[in-house]
Order: structure tokens, then sequence, then C-alpha cells
């Protein structure tokens, strides 16, 4: 019985962190900052729409195999951070670790592509952060830098960029 009482009490912990209204400020996703910053709900939707068009289309146009799965798990795990609504800022500590598994699994001959990945890592990890409520913009902003780092070494399938004559 006691054991139920504790599984409850999580569940509304749970419940809790789906943060709205004057907490929006401390969800860390793209609809939490646009509620934060009072854009409209249309505005909070396209901005998750967005992420997800961009990744779908970027890896779309990509050759699979070139692909190594620590990057689409990496894009994934960023698309979902953003676009979802999981606001819980101890959740960047993993796409933190995620875009540092990747870079260090990028082999010598693309490391101007890990570059990509320094902007948005040295966010996330910088301890120069500005105090509330910038620092939502600066979190949601390091995880914008890395999945674009993170897309921008996607290699397109050859054939799709064709020079017209």
């Amino acid at each position: 019985m006691a054991h139920a009482s504790v599984a409850g009490g999580a569940s509304a912990a749970v419940a809790a962190l789906i943060l709205h209204g004057a907490e929006a400020v401390n969800n860390l996703t793209l609809r939490g900052w646009a509620e934060a910053h009072h854009l409209s709900p249309a505005a909070r939707l396209l901005a998750a729409g967005v992420v997800v068009a961009s990744v779908v289309g970027r890896v779309s146009l990509s050759s699979m195999p070139s692909v190594p799965p620590v990057r689409l798990g990496t894009i994934a795990l960023l698309a979902t951070f953003l676009s979802g609504a999981i606001p819980e800022v101890s959740y960047l500590f993993i796409a933190l670790a995620a875009a540092m598994l990747l870079a260090a699994l990028t082999s010598q001959t693309t490391a101007a592509r890990w570059w990509a990945l320094l902007p948005g890592t040295m966010l996330l990890a910088s301890p120069f952060r500005p105090h509330r409520p910038a620092d939502q913009t600066w979190l949601v902003l390091s995880q914008l830098f890395l999945l674009a780092g993170a897309l921008a070494a996607v290699r397109p399938r050859p054939g799709y960029l064709v020079k017209v004559k």
C-alpha cells in the first residue's frame, strides 16, 4: 500500500514537470521558449514543426549507409528535446554527452565537420551562462546549434547536387 502512494506521488511529480504559464521560462523546448516569450500557440507549433521538417528533410537527402548510427541517434535526441515537451534541464547533459561521443567517433578525415558541433557544445558547457530568463534562450540556442552541427555533417546522397547547364 505504501508503495502505491509513492508511485502515485511520483506520477504527480512527473506531471508537474510540464511547465506552462509563468513557469514556461523553465521549459527548455522550443515550445516552452515560445510560450515564455508570449508567442502564439501557432508559432510554438510552427517552431517544433520546423525542427522536425529540417531533420526529416536533411536525413532523407542523405545516403543512409553514410550516416553513422551515433549521428542519427544524436540528431533524433536533439530533435526530440527541441520539438517535444521534455523540459528537464538534466536531459541536456545527455545531449552534451551525445555530442561529445559524436565528436569522438568522427574520423580524422572529417575532422572539419566536428567544428560544426563546437558552438553548441561551448554554449551548453559554458559556466558563464546568464541568469533567468536569458538562460532559457541560451540553453535552447545551444541545442539548436548542436542539432545544426549534427545535421551539417550528414552528407547528401550522390547525384543530389547536380549542376544545371
